[in-house]
């Protein structure tokens, strides 16, 4: 295990690479939840939770100085809903190592707020998510709302997806913690929806995700705080 020492607020070069070496693994298996690995690199955890075991060597889930709020709470999310192989592509682990040394200014993570916001409305017009939802009316509203993004979470179709998809209207007044994680959730959602459609539900919500692209936004997360 490595040893906890001071609170990183920067990655150095050497700790980079043993984030690296740790992400890449074979040996490692990102799974769903928080997982039990003991070793970096080794055995089976969250991609989050590896990062901490890297940093700090122990598994956990807490805010670290070193990492972006917006982008802690959005990938503790969303790699728990992706599935299994795009959570443990190249392209995901590649792009997690960035997660490390994200922290940046408050003017930084507004940005991502509203990259993360643009993703989830993109989410919604989703074409799984739209041919999911029944014509009685229920698509006009939905229309209406992504058009408008702003509406009575109750009086869309599923209600628990409409009520997801309000974060766009009230979630701010409540901090990042709510705000990043509800909108995550409205994204969850919209695949479950996808996933009532025509189209075998595995395959369904595999292409929903493939669409949704969580290495690629995880990687423009992570980018708006890099300076050129």
């Amino acid at each position: 295990m490595t040893p906890q020492g001071p609170a990183l607020t920067t990655i150095d070069e050497p700790t980079r690479e043993r984030l690296r070496a740790a992400l890449t693994s074979t040996d490692l298996h990102l799974v769903h939840g928080f997982g039990d690995a003991e070793v970096p690199g080794e055995g089976e955890t969250c991609t989050y939770a590896e990062i901490m075991l890297v940093l700090t060597g122990r598994l956990s889930e807490e805010p670290h100085p070193c990492v972006s709020e917006v982008i802690r709470v959005w990938t503790i999310r969303i790699q728990d809903a992706m599935p299994d192989d795009i959570r443990n592509s190249a392209a995901w682990r590649e792009a997690a190592i960035g997660i490390a040394g994200s922290a940046s200014t408050p003017e930084v993570d507004n940005a991502r707020w509203g990259l993360v916001l643009d993703w989830m409305w993109n989410a919604l017009g989703d074409e799984a998510v739209l041919a999911a939802i029944p014509g009685d009316g229920s698509r006009s509203a939905w229309n209406a709302m992504l058009t408008e993004r702003a509406a009575d979470p109750d009086a869309l179709y599923p209600a628990n997806l409409a009520r997801a998809a309000g974060a766009a209207n009230f979630a701010a007044s409540h901090g990042v913690h709510a705000y990043v994680a509800t909108v995550a959730d409205a994204v969850i959602s919209a695949g479950r929806a996808a996933a009532f459609g025509a189209t075998p539900r595995a395959a369904a919500v595999h292409a929903y995700w493939t669409r949704r692209d969580p290495p690629g936004t995880l990687a423009a997360l992570i980018a708006l705080g890099v300076t050129p």
